[in-house]
């Protein structure tokens, strides 16, 4: 891998993005610009870690994360073009230009984000390793996620209820990608709609919302535990109390003491 000069590594993506009017000749020259700085002696993490059984270039952080920034701003300068380019990406085989495809995907304005679930649900469907969709939701969200959540989850509500057992099992990827977002600020939507699946109380889909519940727990064990007394209140059927007191080695010494006081109370 040749050692990265910054000036030198700049002004090569500047000439590549003068080639965001051609799509196709665009991804052929960041098909090259990628194997100039491949390595497959070199590790490193973010985007260049290899991620389920996808092929990686191992190109260095910093020429990802240089690469990305100067293309960022055309999915909302040029949304068209850039859609154009988030398909040839997303068609390679190798991780660095499927992820870049996801993160331009991510930025794109409000009036694309049909077009954002649409791909995502397409991607999904043909993604095999959970850590690919983990990584695929939460870059191709990230602007969704901020502005219009309720879109993304009313997708995974879709798919959480689906007669396929493939699109339920996505669901929880999705939403694991929600979950593990830095910010608390989404939780309580999660919480509005997982709270009718779960006194719902289906057993096709009791098993994701047990996944789902764990990755709540982990993130914020008070919330949950708040949370889940409120729909335990709410049961009529003793299939989700069966559902908590599974659940309960997940939770601290305290919040499990917590919740079979409450469950004594019921």
């Amino acid at each position: 891998m040749p050692a990265i000069e910054v000036s030198h590594l700049r002004a090569r993506i500047n000439l590549l993005t003068k080639l965001v009017d051609n799509p196709v000749q665009l991804v052929q020259e960041l098909t090259q610009f990628y194997e100039s700085y491949s390595d497959l002696t070199f590790q490193s993490g973010m985007f260049s870690v290899r991620a389920g059984d996808l092929p990686a270039y191992r190109t260095p952080v910093l020429m990802n994360r240089e690469l990305e920034n100067s293309l960022l701003k055309y999915a909302v300068d040029s949304p068209e073009k850039t859609l154009e380019i988030i398909d040839l990406l997303a068609a390679r085989p190798q991780i660095e230009p499927r992820q870049l495809a996801c993160s331009l995907l991510g930025n794109l304005s409000p009036e694309y984000y049909d077009k954002v679930t649409q791909r995502l649900a397409d991607w999904a469907h043909t993604t095999v390793e959970p850590e690919d969709l983990i990584w695929m939701f939460k870059r191709g969200t990230a602007r969704m996620r901020q502005d219009a959540p309720e879109m993304w989850l009313k997708m995974l509500k879709s798919w959480l209820e689906s007669s396929d057992a493939r699109y339920r099992q996505i669901a929880v990827y999705g939403l694991t990608s929600m979950i593990n977002d830095t910010s608390l600020t989404s939780l309580p939507l999660i919480y509005k709609y997982l709270q009718p699946l779960l006194l719902e109380s289906n057993v096709k889909i009791l098993p994701h919302l047990e996944t789902i519940l764990a990755r709540l727990i982990e993130k914020s064990e008070k919330e949950t535990l708040f949370f889940l007394k409120q729909v335990l209140r709410q049961a009529k059927s003793p299939t989700i109390t069966r559902m908590v007191r599974r659940s309960l080695p997940l939770f601290s010494p305290e919040g499990q003491e917590s919740l079979r006081i409450f469950l004594r109370t019921l």
